[in-house]
């Protein structure tokens, strides 16, 4: 059995086994990682957005607060749902101050 000195290896050898790598990874149409068909981009906001809906559905429950219940809800459930980064990013802003926006409305 012999062993492979790695001062004998080129570095062209080494970025073309990279490079294999990293073609055989999933990704999107845009050439981003992609994992169950959503950007990396797109899971660090859904995960973002899904803590935010833990403090509101646990505030909810607390308070009593429906409104907020239910935008915890929402916020913990809908990124799995949505693919797009973009989509991700507007829906989780919109819950995420659809509390504040009632509360100044209802004054």
């Amino acid at each position: 059995m012999s062993k492979t000195n790695i001062s004998n290896l080129e570095t062209s050898d080494i970025y073309e086994g990279l490079s294999e790598t990293m073609l055989s990874l999933p990704q999107t149409e845009t050439g981003t990682l992609s994992i169950f068909g959503m950007s990396i981009y797109g899971m660090i906001l859904g995960f973002i957005f899904s803590i935010v809906g833990l403090i509101y559905f646990r505030k909810g429950r607390k308070d009593g607060d429906i409104l907020k219940l239910f935008t915890g809800i929402a916020l913990l459930s809908f990124p799995m749902f949505v693919r797009s980064s973009l989509f991700v990013l507007l829906i989780g802003i919109g819950l995420t101050i659809l509390p504040w926006i009632a509360k100044r409305i209802s004054r």
